[in-house]
């Protein structure tokens, strides 16, 4: 690379005239700034690690109520236990596999009534051969909770 090359000054008021900026940035401006807001950032978590350390997070519970005290997920539905990945795996697993087998499978209901395996109903209901009893069944909905907290059994 040749450094020789001469080059003519140029006024910065052309630079200025075609928008060009004539002056850098201060580095005094930014250290100040930078270290003004690091202060600030620093001051506010002492602040608050201070007041976790003097006053404590259960403080603020409601009478009669330990904050600190785990309650059972049946006990508290606003704030269930929540489960690691490798147990919600297992247990969509073990939900697939029940479905399934009721799926695929044919018998009696608890409540009396009676399934067959979903391929056959669905064979069933495409060639049109079933004879229709005219009663209007309403689904059940096996999500609906109990005023108890668990599953109505419908």
């Amino acid at each position: 690379m040749r450094t020789d090359h001469q080059h003519e000054p140029v006024d910065p008021d052309v630079l200025r005239d075609m928008g060009y900026e004539t002056r850098d940035v201060s580095i005094s401006g930014v250290r100040v700034a930078t270290f003004g807001f690091l202060s600030v950032f620093l001051f506010a978590a002492i602040l608050v690690t201070l007041y976790f350390f003097i006053v404590g997070p259960g403080s603020h519970a409601p009478p009669g109520l330990d904050a600190n005290r785990v309650l059972p997920a049946t006990t508290n539905p606003v704030n269930p236990l929540i489960q690691d990945s490798v147990r919600a795996k297992t247990d969509i697993m073990t939900l697939r596999k029940t479905e399934s087998a009721q799926l695929d499978s044919s018998g009696t209901n608890p409540d009396g009534s009676t399934h067959i395996p979903i391929e056959q109903a669905m064979d069933i209901v495409a060639s049109g051969n079933y004879i229709s009893t005219g009663q209007v069944v309403p689904a059940k909905n096996p999500t609906k909770l109990s005023a108890a907290g668990g599953a109505s059994a419908q």
